[in-house]
C-alpha cells in the first residue's frame, strides 16, 4: 500500500515536491488554505539549477520560456560595502558557464505552470490547517471548515511564517539572521 502524503501548502515549494513525488508513484495530496490558487509578489529568480531541474524533471522548458525573460548579466555585490564580487556579462556566458538559463518569472506564472504539472484532483483549496494530531498511526490534519484528513506524512510547506512548523514543534524558529538582500533591473547599456 502507498504511504498516503499531506503537503500542507501549494505555493512554489508545495507544488515542486508534490509533482516531483506524483512522478514517483506516491499518493500525495496538497492542501491550500487559500479559497483560488494565486500568488503575491513580484518576480523570482530562477539560476541554473531550478532551470535545470524543472526542464530535465519536469520538461517545463516550453512553458517556462513562454512566461519568464532571461536575464541578460548580473552583477553581485558585497551588501555592506558595495563592492562588486562578480559579474556575468551576458545569458550566453552565463548558460555556457552553469549549463541552464537564468531566468525571471512572476511567481503567479510560475505556480500556474507548476499546477499545470500536478494532478489537479490532489490540490484542495481552503483547506487551512488548524490543528495536526500525530498521536496515532497517522497524521490527521484538522481544517477550519470542520474537515479532517488523515496522512502517513505531513509536510509542512506552508512559508515563512509557517503554522505547521509552530503546531508541531511549538515555537516559530524562524529568526532573521542580520542580512538583507536587494534585487534591481538595470538596461544592459547602462551596467557598469
Amino acid at each position: 500500500m502507498s504511504k498516503r502524503i499531506a503537503i500542507i501548502g501549494a505555493g512554489i515549494g508545495g507544488l515542486t515536491l508534490g509533482i516531483e513525488l506524483q512522478r514517483r508513484g506516491l499518493d500525495v495530496q496538497l492542501y491550500e488554505q487559500t479559497p483560488v490558487l494565486w500568488e503575491v509578489g513580484a518576480a523570482v529568480s530562477l539560476s541554473a539549477n531550478a532551470t535545470r531541474f524543472y526542464d530535465q524533471r519536469f520538461g517545463l522548458a516550453e512553458p517556462l520560456g513562454a512566461v519568464s525573460a532571461e536575464v541578460d548579466g548580473l552583477i553581485f555585490r558585497d551588501g555592506r560595502t558595495g563592492e562588486r564580487i562578480a559579474r556575468l556579462s551576458s545569458h550566453e556566458e552565463y548558460r555556457s558557464r552553469f549549463g541552464a538559463s537564468f531566468l525571471g518569472i512572476h511567481r503567479a506564472d510560475l505556480q500556474s505552470i507548476l499546477f499545470g504539472a500536478l494532478d489537479p484532483e490532489s490540490l484542495h483549496l481552503a483547506k487551512r490547517v488548524t490543528q495536526i494530531d500525530d498521536s496515532g498511526d497517522a497524521a490527521v490534519l484538522h481544517f477550519a471548515d470542520g474537515d479532517a484528513a488523515e496522512a502517513d506524512l505531513a509536510i509542512g510547506a506552508d512559508g515563512a511564517s509557517s503554522l505547521t512548523r509552530r503546531m508541531l514543534l511549538g515555537y516559530d524558529d524562524a529568526r532573521w539572521s542580520g542580512c538583507s538582500a536587494s534585487r534591481g533591473i538595470v538596461a544592459p547599456e547602462l551596467m557598469p
